[in-house]
């Protein structure tokens, strides 16, 4: 079987893939609905036993493929399948909440009380990711921007304890004051990151200047050039040091999106000059 397969064409695999799916249609459009359960029981029971035997390697690379599949499935899908997707979702959770037993629904509510809990305290609504080896994490702002709430790290530097604690607890319904606000003092007293992040707030410039070039204004004394009007639109940075064999140049604009500078763009080269 795997030499025809290898051996036949994109034509005949089409036709086979979709000879396979009129069949499978057929067959699940004649079943009983207790050979249907005893079909969807056997493939679960194929599913655990596999999961259960997969290394990390095969379990990332699974879980990837499902990602990258349902990415490409969403794009194309119209308005009308996005509903009937969303509404199917809903029909499944409704019957799996509906045929859980008392234990399974009070460990399914303790695991999302415990994910809301994570999600007040997280510095951001990204997770880590890695980039050619290194690991970044997005940690967006450390003020919000005009006319937007604290959220996420912005949190921990609104002012007092009871306004992160209300900002938390009208970012999620359903929470428990208490528990937020126990959890939030045991951050600001032992976490190192939120002491330096709030260290570096507190040196952050809160005042906006101007700079104003005014070349007929120059100083008594001072070279003239030192003073010149620039003529072009373009940014100047001086990085004191040897040790800059790589560079990740990101811009933030702005609107807070952020900008990468390629490797291979030809400004690049005026970045490595030293």
């Amino acid at each position: 079987m795997a030499e025809s397969r290898a051996a036949e064409s994109s034509h005949q695999r089409d036709s086979r893939l979709e000879e396979q799916r009129q069949r499978t249609a057929e067959s699940r459009a004649a079943e009983t609905s207790l050979q249907r359960e005893t079909r969807l029981e056997d493939n679960r029971l194929r599913i655990v036993e596999s999961r259960a035997a997969e290394t990390s390697d095969q379990r990332d690379s699974r879980l990837e493929g499902q990602r990258r599949r349902a990415a490409e499935s969403r794009i194309v899908e119209t308005p009308e399948q996005r509903e009937t997707r969303l509404e199917d979702n809903r029909l499944r959770m409704e019957e799996s909440r509906a045929a859980e037993t008392p234990e399974q629904r009070e460990n399914r509510l303790q695991n999302e009380r415990v994910q809301r809990q994570n999600s007040r305290q997280a510095f951001s609504f990204m997770p880590t990711f890695k980039v050619k080896g290194q690991i970044y994490h997005r940690l967006g702002s450390l003020l919000p921007l005009p006319n937007e709430n604290h959220k996420f790290l912005q949190i921990y530097f609104m002012g007092d304890e009871q306004q992160q604690v209300n900002q938390r607890c009208g970012n999620t319904d359903g929470t428990r004051r208490n528990i937020v606000l126990n959890l939030q003092r045991m951050f600001h007293q032992h976490n190192n990151l939120v002491k330096m992040f709030k260290t570096a707030l507190e040196r952050m410039p809160t005042d906006e200047y101007r700079i104003v070039i005014r070349a007929d204004k120059r100083p008594p004394g001072e070279h003239e050039r030192r003073f010149n009007a620039p003529t072009v639109d373009e940014v100047a940075v001086i990085m004191v040091g040897d040790e800059f064999d790589r560079r990740d140049i990101i811009i933030q604009k702005r609107n807070d999106s952020l900008q990468r500078i390629s490797e291979t763009h030809r400004h690049m080269t005026l970045f490595s000059t030293q």
